[in-house]
């Protein structure tokens, strides 16, 4: 939705065309009248939207809560150094193969 990019980063036209080109200039003319024609209910979507993204953001952190110290307690308890698995592979062996 390029109205969120006009609104958050406050592009115009110009920029706007530059980032969607496949859009003509007119399509993002008639998409900015429509916006500003529904301003307020097109903003309360778009709070609306932010809201859910943070919602979930703040869900997957929780659930992710504590994976690092787990997986570090993992790592050393296999006695395995950062970098340790790296594959052994040359130049030479990826060209014959």
């Amino acid at each position: 939705m390029f109205i969120g990019n006009h609104v958050y980063y406050d592009m115009d036209a110009a920029a706007l065309q530059k980032q969607y080109p496949s859009l003509s200039r007119e399509q993002i003319y008639a998409g900015l009248a429509y916006y500003y024609e529904n301003k307020a209910e097109l903003d309360a979507e778009l709070k609306r939207r932010e809201e859910e993204a943070d919602a979930l953001s703040k869900q997957y952190a929780a659930s992710n809560e504590g994976m690092r110290e787990r997986f570090e307690a993992y790592r050393l308890s296999h006695h395995d150094p950062v970098g340790s698995h790296r594959p052994s592979v040359s130049r030479r062996s990826l060209l014959n193969w």
